[in-house]
């Protein structure tokens, strides 16, 4: 990961869902201090229900985020989804939802790479940014040092992804939103 290009002002995380898709946008303030700008979550219309279609409709609406925020030195990373063999997650294996959640992983890099071609694009797995950490312990971590939460676990998984990779890997100080 060259993420630490000194021209690097943004980073996208993105906690993805064919139904949710949770995200976060960082900004690298100084040289060693990092604050979270804005975070939300993409809701598809329940009525629509080809899975394809919704992931389509969130990759248009990530666009979207893209633009409204001027980001055009960013890094996005996305969690790339994982069976860490629990009941949830054979349950999740053996009905599909990782084949479809893998599909709107690469859907979501396939757009971005091809309309922002200087993107850097990292795919993080949920082992490496969050292992078995309790989601409590992730609103915990996140209201401590970016001083708000999400309002759904997608979103507080974006900016758990942002907080892993600022904290523990740049080493970067948060400029808590209180501040």
């Amino acid at each position: 990961m060259s993420s630490t290009k000194t021209n690097l002002r943004y980073i996208l995380t993105i906690d993805p869902g064919t139904k949710n898709l949770g995200w976060a946008i960082f900004k690298l303030v100084t040289k060693n201090k990092a604050r979270l700008i804005e975070s939300g979550f993409i809701k598809v219309p329940t009525k629509e229900k080809d899975w394809i279609k919704r992931i389509d409709l969130i990759c248009m609406e990530l666009l979207n985020i893209y633009w409204r925020y001027h980001l055009h030195d960013a890094l996005l990373m996305i969690e790339l989804p994982e069976n860490f063999g629990s009941h949830k997650g054979m349950a999740a294996s053996s009905s599909g939802s990782v084949g479809k959640l893998m599909a709107c992983v690469f859907q979501i890099k396939g757009v971005i790479s091809r309309e922002f071609p200087h993107f850097e694009v990292s795919l993080i797995p949920v082992r490496m940014w969050k292992g078995n950490l309790p989601k409590e312990r992730t609103e915990y971590r996140i209201q401590k040092y970016w001083g708000r939460g999400g309002e759904t676990s997608d979103e507080s998984d974006a900016i758990g992804i942002g907080d892993w990779f600022i904290r523990r890997k740049l080493k970067y100080k948060p400029i808590s939103c209180k501040e």
